[in-house]
């Protein structure tokens, strides 16, 4: 490969299916840092698509156009995907091809050699024989090589599938840096009684009953703080009966909804981020609220222990009674909010696209 470029094509799975997201945000970050390396040409293969992370790169790794995100062109984008990707491969002759989702055929169908993510093993443990993880299984099985986004999601796809680990790298993933939005005002639902902060998905095994009940069983956290959430809708009915068994008031557990400049000041202005899931391939919110000073209380499970290091307060996302008194803790104590955010700084200097690019593009050369 010495004195020639190295061509990557990703193809545009993910850009139809998300109009944002974390893995398209991943992997147009991804392409970004690797067109910022010498040597290399990254292009996404997206002819019809809807996805903002796409359009910010203002044309400079995309083949395709955007439209508007309203419009539904779901069933036109695939189409067009399947039909022009084959001749874009054969004529660009990419080194690699980089599958972004799982698929029962490849759609760049002219590589070198073939590579794919894997974000987690979710869908094995939650959701056995669902669509996904089959087509994963058949989508593993003609890739060269695998990307595991965490060391822990390296090690359960190659003990639940019997995965070779000589043919899986490790490249961590790095987060949207909210350090501009510190000093935003919050918007007035933010503001008045202190509080932690949940984002994201709420359901399954995201935990968020766990988070409620831990509050509610504490006379002073439900006399002195709320719970906020931004992200994953409105409360479903299932939530909302689980408050009123729990007998929180609707004004001590709030959804808010907003862009990036409210999610920055929510993080900015919480007690505390909590995130209190069972299982994840990664987690980049804890990342996100280290990089903005908050505190963060995490589980300790699966990948997260490895993402956050020692910069949160641990808890078994199992044990209402751990939840609570970290809680406590950290509402109890400025100078321990003081030290783990001191700490969260330092920790997301671990974690950069720059980063994520050179370990990925160290794998790719290995095949080669």
């Amino acid at each position: 490969m010495k004195g020639k470029v190295l061509k990557v094509y990703f193809d545009g799975q993910i850009f139809i299916e998300q109009v944002v997201g974390g893995i398209s945000r991943y992997y147009a970050s991804l392409a970004e840092a690797l067109n910022n390396t010498p040597g290399v040409q990254a292009r996404i293969i997206a002819p019809f698509h809807r996805n903002e992370h796409l359009d910010k790169l203002k044309g400079k790794a995309e083949i395709g156009m955007r439209f508007p995100p309203h419009w539904r062109v779901g069933r036109i984008s695939w189409v067009m995907l399947r039909a022009s990707s084959p001749a874009i491969a054969r004529f660009g002759r990419p080194d690699i091809v980089h599958e972004t989702y799982y698929a029962d055929r490849p759609y760049l169908t002219h590589a070198r050699k073939r590579v794919a993510t894997v974000y987690d093993m979710i869908h094995e443990l939650y959701f056995p024989g669902s669509e996904t993880a089959e087509r994963k299984k058949r989508t593993l099985a003609r890739c060269d090589h695998v990307m595991c986004i965490s060391h822990n999601t390296q090690k359960d796809l190659c003990e639940m599938y019997g995965f070779p680990i000589e043919r899986t790298s490790v490249t961590h993933l790095s987060y949207k840096d909210f350090g501009a939005y510190a000093d935003v005002e919050p918007p007035p639902s933010l503001r008045g009684a202190p509080y932690f902060l949940f984002v994201g998905n709420r359901s399954g095994y995201k935990n968020f009953s766990l988070l409620l009940e831990a509050f509610a069983s504490d006379f002073r956290l439900r006399s002195d703080f709320r719970i906020v959430t931004i992200g994953g809708g409105a409360f479903s009915t299932e939530e909302l009966a689980l408050c009123a068994r729990l007998n929180l008031a609707s004004t001590q557990v709030v959804q808010v909804s907003g862009g990036d400049d409210v999610l920055g000041s929510a993080y900015a202005h919480a007690t505390a981020f909590v995130y209190p899931s069972l299982y994840e391939g990664f987690g980049i919110p804890p990342l996100e609220a280290m990089s903005v000073d908050c505190p963060v209380l995490s589980s300790n499970t699966s990948s997260l222990p490895e993402v956050v290091g020692d910069a949160a307060l641990l808890f078994d996302p199992r044990d209402v009674e751990a939840l609570r008194a970290a809680m406590l803790r950290v509402a109890d104590s400025e100078v321990l909010r003081s030290e783990l955010s001191e700490r969260g700084k330092r920790r997301c200097l671990e974690f950069t696209w720059q980063r994520c690019a050179s370990s990925t593009l160290a794998a790719y050369r290995l095949i080669l």
